[in-house]
């Protein structure tokens, strides 16, 4: 029991389920919570107040008056508030920045999967359509709400002469809902 937490969980394990510990017991956890006294935040003190009402029931064979429990310290919860609160703040600032970047570069999910959409369109456009290579979707010009977009962007892709070439292209989709797919709402161009 020379570990100050060892000896706290060893009374509270026998002060909860017994057998009480026995003299000898009591006094090297009071010597070795006494050598801890006053740590802050560590629950000693009300530990050896424990177990200085059993050493005085059994010196003087009253029965054990419990101590009081001590109350938080109003101090210490209202910073432990502030500092969570403040985390709080952290937290949705970032998460309401989040939002606002994906608004402003078109990163919603309608957005992304139009995008995803109108690829595959213009792929069924290209003469070497497994050559194609689309830039990362921030690059695209996504435009729209709702259920119908336009997305512009590039593609590099082998032409009829086997060169890579890049094109700029153009897709208006609409959403069905019903159909949970993309149709095309005009041709695309591919220029």
């Amino acid at each position: 029991m020379a570990e100050p937490l060892d000896t706290v969980r060893f009374l509270n394990a026998r002060f909860k389920t017994g057998p009480e510990p026995d003299r000898e017991q009591l006094q090297k956890a009071k010597s070795v919570l006494l050598e801890h006294r006053g740590a802050k935040g560590t629950g000693f003190e009300y530990m050896l107040a424990r177990v200085d009402a059993r050493l005085h029931a059994i010196n003087t064979g009253q029965p054990i008056v419990e101590p009081e429990k001590p109350k938080a310290d109003k101090a210490e919860v209202a910073k432990g508030l502030s500092v969570l609160a403040v985390i709080g703040l952290v937290v949705a600032a970032c998460v309401s920045n989040m939002n606002d970047d994906n608004k402003s570069s078109g990163g919603g999910r309608d957005e992304i999967g139009a995008g995803v959409a109108c690829e595959e369109f213009v792929k069924r456009q290209l003469r070497a359509p497994a050559t194609a290579d689309f830039p990362n979707f921030q690059e695209y010009v996504v435009t729209g709400s709702g259920d119908q977009y336009t997305v512009q962007g590039y593609v590099d892709a082998q032409n009829g002469f086997g060169a890579l070439i890049r094109s700029d292209w153009s897709c208006s989709i609409q959403r069905d809902e019903e159909q949970e797919q993309w149709t095309l709402t005009a041709p695309v161009t591919l220029n």
